[in-house]
């Protein structure tokens, strides 16, 4: 599974005129990387470590995700852009259970121009629609993102 992950982002990679790579906390996983394309399709693969309040325990969860983002330019200098990035994803959430989900979200970012690409911060929003595929019980997670970017 982890080969096939690592294959689609290089077939993407190469493929795309321009891409986004997105680095931090991103939709259900804690530590996340996602890979958007120029032409607005993106990748992204996350890991949450097993925590709770009362410490850690159990084990850790994986999540794939893919599906289409749209960028709106709100404010564009010479050397800053500011924009707002409505995102929608499918999602498959693996940990002690499996969770196919469908994940609605918009980030705002802030890039600066450094010689030929830009470098940049990220926050938003995300509403996980997650459904057990034992028993189809829905959980509607809300989830914040926030990290850095770099688009080449």
């Amino acid at each position: 599974m982890r080969i096939v992950a690592i294959l689609l982002f290089l077939t993407v990679a190469i493929m795309a005129s321009a891409i986004t790579i997105r680095v931090g906390f991103e939709g259900p996983a804690l530590l996340g990387a996602t890979l958007e394309t120029d032409s607005g399709l993106f990748f992204t693969i996350g890991a949450s470590p097993p925590m709770s309040i009362f410490g850690g325990g159990g084990e850790w969860s994986y999540s794939f995700a893919g599906g289409y983002a749209s960028a709106f330019t709100l404010l564009d200098t010479f050397r800053s852009e500011l924009k707002l990035v409505p995102r929608i994803a499918a999602a498959l959430v693996l940990t002690d259970t499996t969770y196919l989900g469908v994940i609605p979200g918009v980030l705002t970012e802030v890039t600066w121009k450094i010689a030929s690409f830009r470098l940049g911060v990220q926050a938003g929003i995300s509403l996980c629609l997650l459904f057990d595929i034992e028993d189809f019980e829905p959980d509607l997670v809300p989830t914040g993102q926030i990290g850095i970017l770099a688009r080449f």
